[in-house]
């Protein structure tokens, strides 16, 4: 599998620097430069409902001590959990964001993105703190198998993080100045990896903190609950994200 992968890169590889870009016409504007798009991003980020709001949203990922890595680790190999249950876990992670999408788009766009984030952010939390009644067996007391819990909970926990990425874009694309929205996505999306950069050693430095080890787990419950109580902290300055927002046209006059 991993062979047949790096042939299918190698092939796309060596196809896309096959081809000149002469060749495919792209129109060719002299004025638009690196220099350029970077004064236009400066003049965007200093819109304080613009740098308000990707600050928030950023934060809302860095103050979260993930503790994905440790839970994949209590799952595989102090429950003995076979991984192809993790893969399927994914998928169905994967089919919820698909279905997301399509309940957004048809039911939730009306709602204030302000609030809508903000109910995110509490099931989020809400779903770790069934993370904790997980590892306590709580569930299994109750009849529901490990294997269960981790394909539909774990998995929608894992995506839902991303659920918030839907509502804020199309946010952020009604308060960006017109002809700047590429360059504001890829700002977002930068600082949103590195907030997850800080978060994942956050989480190291927790689990370091309440000695979990790879035969003892016993603080874990402890983690997780100091993970959802983080997790509620950006709704405290969730005053940051506009509650309405007018269209471009109505801004322009």
């Amino acid at each position: 599998m991993f062979m047949f992968f790096s042939l299918v890169v190698a092939l796309q590889f060596f196809t896309t620097i096959s081809v000149r870009e002469s060749s495919l016409g792209l129109p060719r504007n002299p004025s638009i430069g690196i220099k350029k798009q970077l004064s236009e991003l400066l003049v965007a980020l200093r819109k304080p409902e613009i740098a308000y709001s990707i600050s928030w949203f950023a934060l809302s990922y860095a103050v979260v001590p993930l503790l994905n890595g440790t839970m994949f680790f209590y799952q595989t190999q102090y429950l003995k959990i076979d991984s192809s249950v993790l893969g399927i876990s994914k998928v169905f992670g994967q089919a919820t964001m698909l279905l997301w999408g399509v309940i957004y788009n048809r039911y939730l766009k009306s709602i204030s993105p302000r609030k809508l984030i903000s109910a995110i952010q509490v099931t989020i939390a809400f779903l770790m703190i069934s993370d904790v009644l997980f590892v306590r067996g709580f569930y299994r007391q109750m009849g529901v198998p490990d294997t269960l819990y981790v394909v539909i909970f774990s998995g929608f926990l894992e995506v839902l993080f991303f659920f918030k990425f839907l509502p804020f874009t199309v946010l952020l694309a009604q308060l960006c100045p017109q002809g700047c929205e590429g360059s504001i996505m890829a700002f977002l999306m930068s600082a949103v990896a590195l907030a997850f950069i800080v978060s994942g050693y956050l989480g190291v430095a927790l689990a370091s903190y309440i000695k979990i080890t790879g035969s003892d787990f016993s603080g874990l419950s402890l983690g997780l609950v100091i993970q959802a109580s983080c997790t509620l902290l950006p709704i405290f300055w969730s005053s940051c994200i506009p509650e309405y927002v007018k269209t471009k046209d109505k801004r322009k006059d």
